[in-house]
């Protein structure tokens, strides 16, 4: 879907709030699990399956395997994509669908082998929730990077010509090419373009740099708010938003940047943006907004980048200003921790979460299947 979107927690009339209020709880899909059971059950045990792995969300995915699981005894790993209950988008549910979920989500973790998240935040958060666990029931595998994509990110000189043409004609002057700003993903909910925005601004206003010397792209939906405030803001022409690209397409394109935009959601800390991986792969710095936390110490610890508050566009305005000296002068001082971005190549992570199912499955041969 191309079209911006809008924010409005709990917003809406009474329709909106029948709509919330009469939804079943995980999902409409959740009335299937029984045949689902069977079905994925039976397909178990026609190819000698050892273990159970479901990637959610969906939420539901979680009963199904869950329900596989007591059909055949087979080990259950269940690998939530971001957390459930915890999330901040649950805060839109009524009070008794939470309820009911937590219920669920706490029976669910209770039967499954191991419950895998994509960031230590989150692995932290569950075990405090759920103290009656074990702590080893709970397991971080964080997203990657396929480094067989590098190969693509590769293209003719022409190609980058063009690319600084097309940024002049935007409104950039042919010899000092804008400074390609791009981010990666829809914005919605807390994530804003406003303290980005707010920061061009203020470079315009407080230290005499031109509008056109930025060219803001978000490859992905954006937010009314945020083109409101541009326009506000005199930068309409500053600020555009392709809404789909190919994936391929997309990493090229991030390639070419001179800047990438790294934005949390607000103040929540349980995420691990899977974009920072892809900013890993394309070699390019980083401005990260986000609160203190996991993400803006695996930003420091990588060497790929700065973070500063949500919020504070000072910091944003003083890195921007930054990275155009640097890209006026010619200069490039991004110097990652190769090793350390390389440990989050899909072939770490694969190997991670491979060794986690043979750990899955030896405990449970050593202790006997379990119908149930």
């Amino acid at each position: 879907r191309a079209a911006p979107t809008r924010w409005r927690p709990g917003a809406g009339g009474a329709v909106t709030w029948l709509r919330r209020n009469t939804r079943l709880p995980v999902g409409r899909d959740a009335v299937l699990t029984p045949w689902m059971g069977r079905n994925l059950g039976e397909l178990a045990r026609r190819h000698g399956a050892d273990l159970i792995f479901v990637t959610s969300s969906p939420y539901t995915m979680l009963l199904f395997g869950d329900a596989a699981r007591k059909q055949t005894g087979l080990p259950l790993v269940l690998d939530l994509r971001d957390p459930w209950t915890l999330n901040f988008l649950q805060r839109r549910h009524p009070a008794w669908r939470q309820a009911w979920e937590k219920r669920i989500e706490r029976r669910l973790f209770t039967a499954a082998d191991r419950v895998v998240f994509t960031s230590e935040a989150t692995t932290t958060a569950y075990r405090e929730a759920m103290p009656e666990l074990p702590a080893s029931r709970f397991a971080t595998v964080y997203n990657s990077f396929d480094p067989e994509h590098r190969a693509g990110l590769s293209e003719p000189a022409q190609q980058v010509e063009a690319l600084a043409d097309g940024a002049a004609a935007h409104g950039g002057r042919a010899e000092t090419r804008p400074l390609l700003i791009r981010h990666f993903g829809n914005c919605y909910g807390p994530r804003s373009m406003a303290t980005v925005l707010r920061a061009i601004a203020s470079l315009r206003d407080n230290r005499g740099i031109a509008p056109d010397r930025f060219d803001l792209v978000n490859l992905g939906r954006v937010s009314h708010d945020d083109l409101d405030l541009a326009v506000s803001l005199g930068l309409s022409s500053v600020y555009r938003f392709q809404p789909v690209v190919p994936y391929a397409e997309g990493l090229r394109e991030l390639a070419r940047a001179d800047l990438l935009l790294l934005i949390g959601y607000g103040g929540e800390r349980l995420f691990v943006p899977a974009k920072f991986f892809d900013y890993l792969l394309v070699e390019r710095p980083i401005l990260c907004l986000a609160p203190p936390g996991e993400l803006a110490d695996l930003v420091a610890s990588t060497r790929t980048g700065e973070t500063f508050a949500p919020d504070d566009v000072a910091g944003a305005a003083d890195l921007i200003a930054r990275a155009l000296a640097a890209h006026d002068a010619g200069l490039n001082d991004y110097a990652p921790a190769a090793d350390l971005v390389e440990s989050f190549s899909s072939v770490q992570t694969a190997a991670r979460l491979a060794r986690l199912f043979d750990d899955v499955i030896a405990e449970r041969d050593a202790s006997g299947p379990a119908l149930g």
